[in-house]
């Protein structure tokens, strides 16, 4: 349960939070598409192969960093 909704006295049980859960993944999905929309309608795949990072390399260096900045936490 989240802490605001204890410390507020109100009880959430677990559809709720299920409920809550999809909401939340469904508004992500929703903005995630209508800006990979807007991304490819104005810019084009021209502009976007020209500017495209290597995610991966990225991704991994996130995990790296994690990894080393654990222990000392």
């Amino acid at each position: 349960m989240h802490t605001a909704g204890i410390l507020s006295g109100i009880l959430v049980d677990q559809s709720t939070a299920v409920l809550a859960t999809l909401l939340h993944s469904a508004g992500y999905v929703l903005v995630m598409g209508m800006v990979a929309v807007v991304v490819y309608e104005w810019l084009g795949l021209r502009l976007l192969r020209s500017v495209w990072f290597n995610v991966d390399l990225v991704w991994a260096a996130a995990l790296l960093l994690t990894a080393g900045l654990t222990p000392f936490m």
